[in-house]
């Protein structure tokens, strides 16, 4: 469709979301009756609809939330001998309340039904925008949470128990009685340490955020990352068809071993499980976000379903081979057992399995039957451009072409008097060139050594990073090999080919710039990179910007003084096929603009920690929003580099 069409016919498509929508003001969408200790409650009688609506906005799991179950009430004088609210909690969407148990545990109180109006900018909470994001909270099963803890509790893979629960009204709520009395919801206990220096959840001595596993990660190379039980978990996420497992959505838990700190995962919030994205206006959404995917029996691309959580997946995965892999899918298909699939669904409504039950014990069952297949296509992702990081120790790197197709990589610590290898490695895998295209090693701080030996012919491409300290890089190898190392006290043993670049590179400012860079653009005038075919000349970009009318910006990609190229939000965009396929610049369209490049080969993108230049295959047609750069510009090799982040527009989704 071209762009023009489609930004013509979003005021019409706007007017069509108005006259499809219900009419009535949406209430809290709950009806209850209430008997002793138990209550019958419908979840979101907001989200029934008729068969326009339905057509439209999509069937999704509107039934699940319109029907009444029987849920038992909270009794917050006795659970875990009493509980104490202390304070709120939750994301954009999901209201939580933790409350403190006389058993010493903290849980955790979340409602079933969301608000996701607070994702919207706050001109637009009051709005139809607001109303429709609302009615799609009926894409999400209700029930799921409750569903999958048993399934995960098989495999052995962390995770807190809920249960279903209505949070009846009292004084006990304290100032939280207005905004979470009589609300259904789950309760379960939430993932903490325990109270003066007890173990805490699962038997755990710490548990940590994402940010600061990272940081334990780097800072002490006694610590270590339990992969092959993330990589399980994983594994779930996809058999559960769970697409948002963005860094929030988990928690890590520590144990103590003669050797170090041990870290496994302990995912949390389920609200995506078996999400169901049918209607047409839904469909619409996934085809601009293509992350969003729904669960049915044939399992989605496996690089959208797991895009919410590629930079912990390409930190904490690049040690694992493929057999682990397998080995790994075997254990889990033994563990789903039909039985166990059958009893989980029973956790629906009894009224509901009848007619919902089957349907989902069946593609369970259907994507069980996929998962080797979805592994061996994440297992690409994964391993096409692995990133391997040191530590801010000293660190020694062993880089060992084995033969034409075989690479080792090994970590070990150095020895401060020696200077040399000290004790096992702490990191040891051999790649093969027909998995992985290159293999990027960052030292990070620390007075490190890395050397590079080998022959053979071709092979995978290699990148060292250096970072501060007194480093060595040493070369012996016969083959292309790429150092990065502004140190003003590097040392560089050359070989035959060796590539070195002294350029300073930014450091980032905060976690999210370090831990999920974004795609930047280069200084003015500023040279950067190497092409990727050896050409010696260089690529610089002009000073002289070309403004865009919603404030954008791009400039001209010079080589050896001719334009050669565009770049925009730090990819570069070649010259060749392009011209005549700019169309919609500054197209008004309401408060948005939109800007429009059909294009199947971009070639270069630029990597904002190295200042390497990336190879970038096989893009899409790319829509550029508000100056934003959506996920769709990168393919499958790229997304293995995690330098790039694509900058796209809100999903709405928390």
């Amino acid at each position: 469709v071209p762009a023009q069409r489609v930004m013509r016919s979003i005021p019409h498509i706007t007017l069509l979301f108005a006259l499809l929508l219900p009419t009535e003001e949406y209430s809290s969408g709950m009806e209850k009756s209430t008997t002793g200790s138990m209550t019958t409650i419908a979840p979101g009688t907001r989200y029934e609809a008729g068969w326009l609506h339905r057509l439209f906005f999509g069937d999704h799991w509107r039934d699940l939330w319109t029907d009444s179950v029987e849920v038992p009430i909270l009794d917050c004088e006795h659970f875990a001998g009493g509980l104490t609210p202390t304070q709120r909690g939750g994301g954009f969407q999901t209201k939580s309340l933790r409350f403190k148990g006389k058993d010493g545990r903290e849980y955790k109180f979340r409602s079933l039904d969301k608000d996701p109006s607070k994702t919207l900018p706050q001109d637009l909470q009051k709005t139809i925008a607001a109303d429709v994001l609302q009615d799609q909270i009926s894409s999400s099963n209700p029930f799921a949470p409750m569903i999958v803890a048993p399934l995960l509790r098989a495999v052995d893979v962390l995770n807190s128990e809920p249960t279903l629960v209505f949070l009846p009204d009292g004084a006990g709520l304290g100032e939280y009685r207005e905004e979470f009395g009589d609300v259904l919801g789950t309760i379960e206990e939430n993932p903490a340490e325990g109270p003066d220096g007890e173990p805490g959840f699962a038997g755990a001595e710490k548990v940590i955020s994402t940010y600061k596993l990272f940081k334990r990660l780097e800072e002490d190379p006694d610590e270590r990352m339990d992969a092959r039980e993330y990589l399980k978990a994983r594994m779930m996420d996809i058999f559960l068809g769970d697409w948002d497992r963005h860094r929030d959505q988990w928690r890590w838990a520590g144990f103590r071993t003669e050797t170090g700190w041990i870290w496994k995962p302990i995912p949390r919030d389920r609200d995506q499980a078996f999400a169901r994205l049918d209607g047409f206006f839904p469909w619409l959404g996934t085809v601009y976000v293509p992350q969003l995917e729904g669960f049915d029996d044939d399992m989605p691309d496996i690089e959208e379903l797991t895009w919410s959580g590629r930079f912990i997946d390409r930190r904490l995965l690049v040690s694992l081979d493929k057999p682990t892999w397998d080995s790994l899918v075997t254990f889990l298909t033994g563990r789903l057992s039909d039985s166990l699939i059958e009893s989980a669904v029973h956790h629906l409504p009894v009224d509901r399995y009848a007619t919902e039950g089957h349907w989902l014990q069946t593609v369970l069952k259907a994507r069980r039957a996929q998962l080797q297949s979805a592994a061996d296509e994440f297992y690409e992702i994964c391993a096409n451009s692995p990133d391997i990081r040191g530590t801010e120790k000293s660190d020694v790197a062993e880089v060992q072409r084995i033969d034409d197709r075989r690479l080792r990589v090994a970590l070990y610590r150095r020895d401060k008097h020696s200077g040399e290898k000290t004790g096992e490695p702490r990191y040891e895998r051999i790649f093969d060139d027909n998995d992985t295209r290159e293999v990027r090693l960052y030292l990070l701080d620390g007075d490190d050594k890395a050397m590079v030996s080998g022959t053979g012919d071709g092979g995978i491409r290699v990148i060292v990073i250096g970072g501060d300290g007194e480093d060595e890089l040493i070369d012996n190898s016969h083959l292309p090999v790429e150092f990065h190392d502004s140190g003003k006290k590097t040392t560089l043993t050359q070989g035959g080919r060796t590539s070195f670049n002294r350029d300073k590179v930014e450091e980032p400012t905060d976690d999210m710039s370090k831990y999920e860079p974004v795609v930047r653009c280069v200084q003015p005038g500023r040279w950067i990179g190497r092409w990727r075919k050896g050409d010696t000349p260089r690529l610089h970009f002009s000073n002289e910007p070309i403004q865009l009318s919603n404030g954008a910006q791009w400039r001209n990609c010079i080589k050896a003084g001719k334009v050669v190229g565009r770049v925009f939000h730090g990819v570069v965009f070649p010259d060749q096929g392009c011209e005549g396929q700019l169309s919609g610049k500054g197209v008004p369209v309401g408060a948005a603009e939109f800007l429009w490049l059909w294009q199947r080969v971009f070639p270069f993108a630029y990597v904002a920690q190295t200042g390497i230049l990336q190879s970038v295959p096989a893009a899409h047609c790319v829509q550029f929003f508000n100056g934003v750069l959506p996920e769709r510009i990168m393919d499958i090799h790229t997304r293995g580099i995690s330098e790039i982040r694509e900058e796209r527009p809100s999903t709405g989704l928390s």
